[in-house]
């Protein structure tokens, strides 16, 4: 009866201490992988707000003729502003 129990607590240890390695070592490489990803430069370049604000709100006159010049110059050409012309 004594041998039951002494293997049930042994059991009982090497499967608890094995538990916690495991997750020692998973937080442990986590920490690392972590550090690692944030050492890592990207060169992100954000737009300003205002510059997508602008651009996305375009009426379909604008976008028509955005369209119209991107196809007649193959997406060479670049709309800077748009103005009505004094007649």
């Amino acid at each position: 009866m004594e041998s039951n129990i002494g293997n049930a607590f042994l059991l009982l240890l090497v499967g608890m201490s094995t538990v916690f390695l495991m997750l020692f070592l998973l937080v442990s490489f986590g920490k690392i992988l972590i550090r690692w990803v944030n050492t890592i430069d990207l060169d992100i370049h954000e737009l300003p707000f205002t510059k997508l604000k602008t651009e996305t709100n375009m009426n379909r006159q604008e976008a028509a003729i955005h369209l119209a010049i991107q196809k007649l110059t193959d997406h060479k050409a670049k709309v800077v502003s748009i103005e009505k012309l004094k007649s």
